[in-house]
């Protein structure tokens, strides 16, 4: 006996028909302060039918569908007035970072700045009792400054091994 098997393979996804349905808004003119609604024109219906058909591929044979509606769409948003600027809540919020700010700069320049200039002023030492100073050897603290710089220089330029190792021990304390 014989026998003859046949499949029919049909695509996946076949379209059968589309049903599109477009809800088209009017046009608003303001006058007056009063905003009155336009509905669209039968031409731009029309527009917006033939700019659809070609979107979706439409088919009359297929029996798709295309219904487009003027409808007015409900805003529901209503005009605020314009929003007041409150300048006393600017304010005391400003004012909440500045105070700490200002506490902060008047403790470097009245407590911390102090402090650093003492520190960098130089020591006057007493010398220990029972010591005498020696007699005609000009101290430090007699000579121009000038005198001093002219001597260090002298110094350097005699000895210059030993300015560095001195320049060597300051850097390191």
């Amino acid at each position: 006996m014989s026998r003859s098997v046949s499949k029919i393979i049909q695509p996946r996804g076949e379209v059968k028909s589309i049903s599109v349905a477009v809800l088209v808004d009017g046009t608003y003119k303001k006058e007056k302060g009063k905003t009155t609604y336009a509905p669209r024109s039968e031409e731009d219906i029309k527009k917006y039918r033939e700019l659809l058909m070609g979107a979706i591929g439409y088919n009359k044979e297929r029996g798709d569908q295309i219904i487009i509606e003027n409808v007015p769409f409900e805003t529901g948003v209503e005009e605020l007035p314009p929003a007041k600027i409150d300048f006393l809540k600017i304010g005391m919020s400003i004012v909440k970072y500045l105070i700490p700010l200002a506490v902060v700069v008047l403790l470097i320049l009245f407590v911390i700045k102090p402090i650093v200039e003492a520190l960098k002023a130089p020591v006057i030492r007493k010398m220990p009792e029972g010591v005498i100073p020696a007699r005609g050897a000009p101290t430090v603290a007699a000579e121009p400054e000038e005198i001093i710089q002219e001597d260090v220089l002298e110094m350097v330029k005699k000895d210059p091994r030993r300015a560095s190792m001195i320049l060597k021990e300051w850097l390191a304390e």
